[in-house]
Parts: structure tokens; C-alpha cells; sequence
């Protein structure tokens, strides 16, 4: 059913989706923040003469719609001028550890070989020797049914 606040049936399009849900892919981030922010004063400028509380309803949508997009994990932080920026992420590698581990919680993990610099099983204690992938699908390469792909922060 169309609801004129949060589904109104004039933004749909033919897929079904709403404008407003591929905003983001259309302008990026930053440019469907400016389209909301938009859209916020535009509802709050004229629900006095217009459309009145359901105006004011559409504003706080959009209002909601910018929080989600700029505080949530779509990629922005606020760093101390309240000013939106991207977020760096860190960057992940991925290991293959075993399944099992030994009574002290210790895994064994795929090393590097000091004496052949051939990947093998060890038990290892830190992640300096431990074979690391840049994508799990390359690392799942060397698991087998003793053996799984974790993600590791470099």
C-alpha cells in the first residue's frame, strides 16, 4: 500500500524500487546527502502553506534517511568538526588456520617454511610467518576439511 510519507507511490520506480533507494548509487554518498538535505528544507519551508503535518513528516523521513546514510556503516564518520568524512578502512588479509586447536587454544596456521619458503602447517604463535591472502577466494585455495579461512586485519 502507498503511504504519502514513507512510500509514496509517485517516487516508485518500474523495478519497484524507490528513488530515493537507488539515490545513493546514482550520486554517491556525498550527493544524496545533498539531495536530502534538500528535500529537508523544502518539506520544512512550505508545510505551513502546503501540505502541513504531513510536510513535516516527509522532513523527519528525510531527516532519518541522512542519520542512517552518515552515522551508519555506509562508509562516513564524524570526526570533531561534525563535518562528514570517509572512513579508511582498514585494511584485512586472510589466513588459513586449522579447525582444531590444542589444549592452550593454539591453531595451527599455513607458514612459510624457514628452511624451504614453502608454505606448510605449523602451530604458530604470531602472524609475522603466517601466509597471508589477499582474498578469501585465494586462501580458500589452500584449505582443506581440517583447515578454515579467517580474516585478519594487517
Amino acid at each position: 500500500m502507498s503511504d504519502p510519507v514513507e512510500n509514496p507511490k509517485c517516487y516508485q520506480l518500474s523495478s519497484g524500487k524507490e528513488l530515493k533507494d537507488v539515490l545513493p548509487d546514482l550520486l554517491g554518498n556525498e550527493g544524496t546527502v545533498a539531495a536530502y538535505k534538500f528535500n529537508t528544507i523544502k518539506y520544512l519551508t512550505r508545510f505551513q502553506d502546503k501540505n502541513g503535518h504531513e510536510d513535516l513528516m516527509k522532513a523527519i523521513e528525510y531527516i532519518k534517511m541522512i542519520d542512517e546514510l552518515v552515522y551508519s556503516t555506509q562508509g562516513f564518520m564524524i570526526y570533531g568538526n561534525n563535518e562528514p568524512q570517509f572512513e579508511v578502512e582498514k585494511p584485512k588479509k586472510y589466513v588459513v588456520r586449522s579447525i582444531d586447536h590444542d589444549g592452550d587454544k593454539h591453531y595451527k596456521y599455513l607458514i612459510y617454511s624457514e628452511d624451504t619458503d614453502l608454505p606448510m602447517y605449523e602451530i604458530g604463535y604470531d602472524f609475522d610467518p603466517i601466509v597471508k591472502f589477499d582474498t578469501r577466494e585465494e586462501a580458500e585455495k589452500w584449505t582443506n576439511p581440517q583447515t578454515e579461512v579467517i580474516e585478519v586485519e594487517e
